[in-house]
């Protein structure tokens, strides 16, 4: 886990360099590929302050000597899979109802994400496979599949995978 590799070095949470280095590697591997710069720096940045805000939670924890709390903790992947798998399956039935009416900053990300793709796939020259890669229940793949001779979506819950499936219209099975 990043923070326990930075507290074992002393380095800060924030690194301004670092992360700058980083937006700058990963804009010009968006532009090699074909893929706006600004929608990868975005991404990025949005990993990287969520990473952040996490560092930042576990360090005030460790701090004030409380435990860490084990969803910080360092879990095999089998283990981390298997609690995926269990969150998806509690949230696919309500996902697309309570989601989005969770809080405020939920709603905005979900805004900006969907501008950001809307923006995105405007500006695609070919249209013929659209991927989302964990679609969830299917809900963007959906909205953004018009135009695209064919759309798939990918996710790790079979429990959001049928729940996508009861929401596709015939036309697109």
């Amino acid at each position: 886990m990043v923070i326990r590799v930075k507290l074992r070095t002393g380095d800060r949470i924030y690194r301004r360099e670092a992360e700058e280095k980083r937006l700058g590697f990963v804009s010009d591997w968006a532009e090699e590929e074909g893929l706006s710069p600004e929608f990868a720096r975005s991404l990025q940045y949005l990993i990287m302050s969520d990473s952040r805000n996490v560092q930042v939670g576990i360090l005030e924890a460790q701090r004030s000597g409380e435990k860490i709390p084990q969803e910080f903790a360092e879990l095999p992947a089998e283990e981390l899979r298997a609690n995926l798998l269990k969150l998806a399956a509690w949230w696919a039935p309500r996902y697309d109802s309570d989601y989005g009416n969770q809080g405020v900053a939920t709603k905005l990300h979900q805004e900006f994400e969907r501008t950001l793709i809307t923006e995105e796939i405007g500006s695609l020259p070919h249209r013929e496979l659209l991927v989302d890669i964990g679609c969830a229940t299917g809900r963007e793949t959906l909205e953004h599949a018009h135009g695209f001779r064919r759309a798939v979506g990918y996710d790790v819950s079979p429990e959001m995978i049928a729940v996508a499936e009861t929401a596709l219209p015939q036309s697109f099975r």
